[in-house]
């Protein structure tokens, strides 16, 4: 099941209800756990030794940010938390569904950091200046770490990136893989900036 969530556009701030909070958290704690799970499995794969020990940063980081969004989810009668932890009905499931059939070391990181990773960070970005203080203050404070969580892996993966298409024998092959591959990750976000469907403005 995906959930088609509010996108932000058009909206003022505290432009969420509380059962649309509730169901934009659980997103986020399905895609924190999904590359947790991604990454993890990638770190232990064989190959780039560099590459795979940023992946075993980013699965033990990933973790914690999903942890984290487990805990923002509620404990009330009536409602079961693992219920909302559900994909979005967005372009994100479809472009890690491409990174996770990827075989490639290099073109794994590549296509996370310059593709997958900045779009979750916008979105993240985007709800974080677009939440009240008064009521969203718990999922600000995951807001803000998960987004420098994300610049963090985004500028050490970027580097690991440019270095590979840059240095060495399979520089000139690399490039040339990942000018075809990156546009068929890039192509299920179409223009949107995060990680949900575009919507006009109400």
């Amino acid at each position: 099941m995906t959930v088609a969530l509010p996108t932000l556009a058009g909206a003022g701030s505290d432009f969420l209800t509380l059962d649309q909070l509730m169901a934009r958290c659980g997103t986020y704690c399905w895609v924190e756990h999904r590359l947790f799970a991604l990454t993890g499995q990638w770190a232990s794969d064989e190959g780039d030794p560099e590459c795979r020990v940023l992946f075993s940063t980013m699965s033990r980081q990933h973790a914690l940010v999903a942890s984290q969004w487990r805990d923002r989810l509620p404990v009330r009668a009536g409602i079961d938390p693992e219920a909302l932890v559900v994909p979005p009905a967005g372009p994100m499931g479809p472009a890690l569904d491409v990174l996770e059939a990827q075989t490639d070391v290099f073109l794994r990181l590549a296509g996370l950091v310059e593709v997958v990773l900045p779009r979750l960070r916008a979105t993240y970005g985007e709800h974080l200046a677009r939440a009240s203080a008064v009521r969203q203050a718990p999922v600000m404070a995951v807001l803000r770490y998960a987004r420098l969580v994300g610049a963090a892996e985004i500028s050490s993966g970027h580097a690991l990136v440019q270095y590979r298409l840059q240095q060495g024998e399979r520089a000139e092959e690399r490039a040339e893989i990942w000018a075809e591959f990156g546009p068929e990750l890039q192509r299920p976000f179409g223009s949107v900036a995060g990680i949900f469907p575009v919507a006009r403005a109400s």
